[in-house]
Order: C-alpha cells, then sequence, then structure tokens
C-alpha cells in the first residue's frame, strides 16, 4: 500500500514526498501524526499556501474534468 503512495507522490508538479511516514512501522504507525505535524510546519515556510480560489473558478475546473466525480455533500 505505502508503494502506491510513494508512486502518486512521484507524480507531484513540485514537491512529491511521503511527510512523516516510517516506512518499517507502517502501517501502524500513530506517530507520523506527530512527525508530519512537525515537517508540515518547515514546509509551510517554504511554499505559502496559495489564495482561495473563487468557487466559480473551480466549479469550472471540476466541469472540465468530467471523468471525476465531484461532490460536495457529507
Amino acid at each position: 500500500m505505502i508503494d502506491s503512495w510513494e508512486k502518486l507522490s512521484a507524480r507531484a508538479r513540485k514537491v512529491g514526498a511521503l511527510v512523516g511516514v516510517d516506512r518499517k512501522a507502517f502501517p501502524r504507525d500513530f506517530a507520523v501524526f506527530a512527525r508530519a505535524h512537525r515537517e508540515l510546519a518547515r514546509t509551510r515556510h517554504l511554499y505559502p499556501v496559495p489564495a482561495p480560489m473563487p468557487w466559480e473558478h473551480a466549479e469550472a475546473l471540476m466541469r472540465r474534468h468530467v471523468d471525476h466525480t465531484f461532490s460536495v455533500e457529507p
């Protein structure tokens, strides 16, 4: 399962990495949440969070990708 996530992260446009993951302990690695929080806090300064996208723009993007299903329902 972790191999699938690594393949997916390798497709990232800028940075692709699994955050806080200990391969030896996966999937019972509950400390992953603490490590991920620490690593994400450092990353936040490297890559600023983009401004919120207007709903109309997001909706137009989703409509162009008809091969995916999007829902705002819980």
